[in-house]
C-alpha cells in the first residue's frame, strides 16, 4: 500500500549510476573546461552520493558516507573478480606472444579507485563544494522529460496535457548568509525566526512529475516565480492553480500564450454576464482595471476579455458555492460537470509536496549556504522523479494506469491506525476533509 515510501527506503547508489547518463555530466565538464583527475570522490560519484542522502531518514554525512564506502567495497570486489578472470585467461593463452613486458590487459583502473572509502566525511564534504547547482539542474531537467519516464502513451484530458502549479516553503538552519537570503517569515501568527524560503513547482497531472520549479526568498511572489516558467508549460497546456492565480493579467496572458486556465476564485469581482450556458455555468466578460504583473501597464492588456464562470456546490459543506473560472469556453466540447472534476484533482500537487518534505524530510535543509540548500533541494527533486519513473513501470508492466487508481483514492479512504489520520494508496497521510481536497463524489453543479 506505502508505494511511495517503500520505493524511496529501495533506493541505491547503483540507480542513480544505471539511470543518469553519465555524458551528462562529461558534457557538463566539458562545456565548463573543467578538468579533474579520476578520484575516489569524483563528480559522478558525489552526485550519487548527493542523490543518496536525499532518500535517507538519517542525512548525515556520515551516514551517507558509510553507504558510499559500503557500494565502492562491492565495486572493488567486482573489478578484482574480473582482473583475475582476465589473468586467468591471459596464463592460459598458449599461442604465440610478443616479446618484452607482456601487455596488461586486465582492467585500466586508477589505484585510489581499489582502495576502501575512508568513513572521514572531510574529503566527501569538500568534494561537494565541487559540484556546482548547475549540474543538478541538467540532470533535473533530464529527469522532467517524458523520454526519461518512458511512458507509452503520454495521457491526456479532452487532447490537452494537464499541469498543476503551487508554491511551498521550507526552512533553513541560521547562518548569516542564509538569513541574509532566505529572509525569516515574520508575517504570520507564529511564525518561525528561521530563514525561510519559497519553492513554486509545475508538476504534470497524470504522471505526477516535477516539470519545472523556482527556488527563492519567502519574500519572492508565487506569480513571479510561475511568470518565469511558463516557457515549460506547452501550448494547448491546462493549467490548474488555485486562487492566487486568478486575475485579470493571468487569464490574460493565458490566452495570448494559447494555455488553458482552470483557477478557483474566492472574492466578488466585477462581471458581466454575456451567455447564460444553465444555472450554475454563464460566460461572464472582465474589464481591465489597472496594471498587472503580468502584462505590465495598463495599455498592454487587451480591454476585456472572456471568461467562463462555473458555481460548484459542495455537499460536506452544506451546499457552500465554489466558482472555478477557466478559459474553456467551448460548452460543449468542455462539459461543466468534467472542468470541476478536473479541477479537483488539483490536490495532488499538495500531496506530491507533502511527499517531498514529509515523506523525504525535506522540510528543514541541512546545508549552511545558499549553493549547499540548492544543491539540497535539486537533489530531492531528481530522486522524486526517478521514483515516479520507477512506480510507473511497475505499473505499466502490470498493464495499470497509475492516475486511474488514483482518482479512485480520491472517493475511498484509508484509516491510518499510526496516527488517527488517513493515508492514501502511495503512502501519503492526510485528514480527511484537508482543505482543497474534495472526493468527486462530494460536489455538484
Amino acid at each position: 500500500m506505502n508505494a511511495y515510501p517503500k520505493y524511496k527506503q529501495g533506493m541505491h547508489i547503483g540507480i542513480f549510476s544505471d539511470l543518469i547518463p553519465g555524458e551528462i555530466i562529461e558534457g557538463y565538464k566539458t562545456r565548463n573546461k573543467i578538468i579533474s583527475r579520476n578520484r575516489i570522490y569524483g563528480y559522478n560519484e558525489v552526485v550519487y552520493g548527493l542523490l543518496m542522502q536525499a532518500c535517507l531518514e538519517d542525512k548525515s554525512e556520515q551516514n551517507t558516507v558509510k553507504l558510499m564506502a559500503e557500494y565502492q567495497n562491492e565495486n572493488i570486489k567486482r573489478m578484482l573478480a574480473i582482473e583475475a578472470i582476465e589473468k586467468e585467461e591471459y596464463e592460459k593463452y598458449t599461442g604465440p606472444k610478443r616479446q618484452g613486458r607482456p601487455r596488461k590487459k586486465h582492467l585500466d583502473v586508477p589505484k585510489s579507485k581499489l582502495k576502501p572509502i575512508s568513513l572521514n566525511t572531510a574529503s566527501f564534504d569538500e568534494a561537494k563544494k565541487r559540484v556546482e547547482a548547475e549540474l543538478l539542474e541538467e540532470i533535473f531537467r533530464y529527469t522532467a522529460t517524458e523520454e526519461f519516464l518512458e511512458q507509452k502513451e503520454t495521457k491526456k484530458w479532452h487532447g490537452h496535457r494537464v499541469m498543476v502549479v503551487d508554491g511551498t516553503t521550507f526552512l533553513t538552519v541560521d547562518t548569516p548568509e542564509l538569513r541574509k537570503y532566505f529572509t525569516p517569515n515574520l508575517t504570520k501568527e507564529n511564525a518561525t525566526p528561521l530563514p525561510t524560503g519559497r519553492i513554486e513547482g509545475l508538476l504534470d497531472l497524470y504522471s505526477g512529475h516535477i516539470v519545472d520549479y523556482r527556488i527563492s526568498d519567502y519574500s519572492t511572489g508565487e506569480i513571479k516565480l510561475i511568470k518565469s516558467m511558463y516557457k515549460s508549460i506547452p501550448k494547448g497546456t491546462v493549467l490548474l492553480g488555485d486562487d492566487l492565480y486568478c486575475s485579470y493579467g493571468h487569464f490574460a496572458h493565458c490566452q495570448i500564450n494559447e494555455t488553458d486556465l482552470i483557477t478557483q476564485g474566492k472574492k466578488n469581482r466585477r462581471e458581466t454576464i454575456v451567455k447564460r450556458i444553465s444555472k450554475n455555468d454563464c460566460i461572464i466578460e472582465w474589464r481591465c482595471a489597472c496594471n498587472s504583473v503580468w502584462l505590465g501597464e495598463k495599455e498592454a492588456h487587451p480591454a476585456t476579455i472572456l471568461v467562463r464562470k462555473i458555481t460548484v456546490k459542495l455537499k460536506d459543506k452544506n451546499n457552500e458555492e465554489m466558482h472555478l473560472y477557466t478559459t474553456l469556453l467551448d460548452h460543449k466540447k468542455y462539459k461543466a460537470k468534467a472542468i470541476s472534476d478536473l479541477y479537483f484533482y488539483r490536490w495532488e500537487i499538495e500531496l506530491s509536496f507533502k511527499e517531498i518534505k514529509s515523506v523525504m524530510q525535506m522540510t528543514y535543509t541541512r546545508g549552511k549556504t545558499v549553493q549547499s540548500v540548492k544543491k539540497e533541494i535539486i537533489s530531492h527533486f531528481i530522486v522524486y522523479n526517478i521514483i515516479r519513473k520507477m512506480i510507473h513501470k511497475v505499473f505499466q508492466a502490470n498493464g495499470e494506469d497509475i492516475f486511474s487508481l488514483r482518482t479512485s483514492i480520491q472517493e475511498c479512504i484509508i484509516p491510518n491506525k499510526v496516527d488517527g489520520g488517513y493515508v492514501d494508496i502511495l503512502g501519503r497521510r492526510y485528514a480527511k476533509k484537508s482543505t482543497g481536497r474534495y472526493p468527486v463524489k462530494d460536489f455538484s453543479i
